[in-house]
């Protein structure tokens, strides 16, 4: 744990590698949605396909996380997982395409359970919530604040997503959520701490158990 003079705790030694992470995830994805959001709206008529060609969507999602994935190995030394009552497990540089394949699938879960008026986001504000209160008990600022931002972000939002919703998330920002979540939940420790792996699978895992069953 890393405290600075001006009182910004972190659990990492890097507290802008942290920050550059989330803010990467968020933008990255949440561009990558927004083209196929463009490509629905104004040129669908001008494409065999409506939006971005899955393949190809899915392809830009591997490169980003791939990305996000290494700078977690590389800047924040995370490369372990925890699997309660088996232990814990090192995975080294096989952590890699282990994060990048979980952040891809988050980003598609979320995308995929947005389709009832404030579901999606309305269950992952609940999740937020709970991840808020494990940032401030492991007293890790700058998630802190990041997720505090975030969840009040959702509040406004939620209040024109409710029935009948007036506006909606769309892939810019599904893709954007869905991928951030999981990064957040990755540089929380979520997987490494005991304690709170339950809360994770209680309060996190929502959008994956959905899409399971779509």
């Amino acid at each position: 744990m890393v405290a600075t003079g001006r009182n910004i705790v972190s659990n990492y030694q890097s507290i802008v590698s942290e920050i550059k992470i989330l803010l990467f995830t968020f933008l990255s994805f949440s561009f990558l949605g927004l083209y196929d959001d463009l490509k629905k709206i104004f040129l669908w008529q001008d494409s065999s396909f409506f939006g971005l060609k899955l393949r190809h969507k899915l392809l830009i999602e591997i490169i980003l996380s791939v990305i996000v994935a290494y700078w977690i190995f590389a800047e924040l030394k995370i490369s372990i997982i925890n699997i309660p009552y088996f232990g814990v497990y090192h995975l080294s540089w096989w952590y890699i395409p282990f994060a990048a394949f979980v952040i891809v699938a988050f980003s598609n879960a979320v995308n995929i359970s947005d389709g009832l008026d404030g579901l999606s986001c309305g269950v992952l504000l609940i999740a937020l919530f709970a991840f808020w209160v494990i940032s401030m008990s492991i007293l890790d600022t700058p998630l802190l604040i990041f997720i505090s931002v975030w969840v009040g972000g959702l509040l406004a939002y939620l209040y024109f997503n409710v029935y009948p919703a007036r506006i909606m998330l769309g892939d810019t920002g599904a893709l954007a959520f869905g991928a951030t979540f999981c990064s957040y939940r990755i540089a929380l420790g979520q997987g490494v701490c005991t304690r709170y792996y339950w809360w994770g699978i209680c309060c996190g895992n929502y959008h994956i158990f959905y899409s399971a069953n779509v």
